[in-house]
């Protein structure tokens, strides 16, 4: 299982990640990698890498960077290249995080919005996390949110919007067209849903 952040690492320093995938396989095929086991022992063609919180997920400076399973650490990866990709990482998982303060619209990315942030509108976007008191509105095209909670709140999800595993006391207003929502449970609420049922 591959986890947020997931990316890879190339001999010459270079980070990929995807704003898509945390899927190493699929960012491998995605950059044209081609592993056909002519490299040197202890020098592979790239490092699976994932930076992963040890503590709140909405605080970037929590986050370590590790390899990905069972990978062994290539010769050619050294300290200095070591700190310098998680550095790297940490940005790009810094830049995702939205704990305070209000944005007009979220266009595209993966973002953790926590806090008391308030975004007004989300448009093909992937939200990884809800949490705390923070408040989205208008979500629609292909957006993706997973994981909400606490006493978050989400309104007006519609067009081939999804919604997964919402919980706590979050709540989600006003439903419909194609949008999906799965897995709610706790005191996690949905109100007001227009879907059409039985079609």
């Amino acid at each position: 299982m591959c986890n947020f952040l997931s990316g890879i690492v190339l001999p010459d320093g270079q980070v990929i990640t995807s704003d898509y995938t945390d899927s190493h396989c699929d960012i491998i095929l995605s950059q044209g990698i081609k592993d056909d086991g002519k490299h040197l022992p202890g020098r592979p063609l790239f490092a699976p890498v994932e930076c992963i919180s040890d503590g709140g997920i909405f605080d970037w400076t929590t986050y370590k960077l590790n390899m990905d399973g069972n990978c062994e650490r290539p010769m050619w990866f050294d300290d200095d290249m070591w700190v310098a990709v998680e550095n790297t990482m940490k940005t790009r998982i810094k830049n995702m995080i939205i704990v305070t303060g209000e944005r007009d619209i979220l266009l595209g990315g993966r973002w953790l919005i926590g806090g008391d942030a308030k975004i007004k509108r989300v448009i093909s976007s992937i939200i990884l996390n809800v949490g705390g008191s923070a408040s989205i509105t208008n979500v629609g095209g292909n957006a993706s949110i997973t994981d909400v909670g606490g006493n978050a709140s989400i309104t007006n999800v519609g067009d081939n919007a999804s919604i997964t595993d919402v919980r706590d006391s979050a709540s989600i207003t006003n439903v419909w067209d194609n949008a999906s929502i799965t897995d709610v449970w706790d005191n996690a609420s949905i109100t007001n849903d227009k879907r059409k049922k039985g079609e």
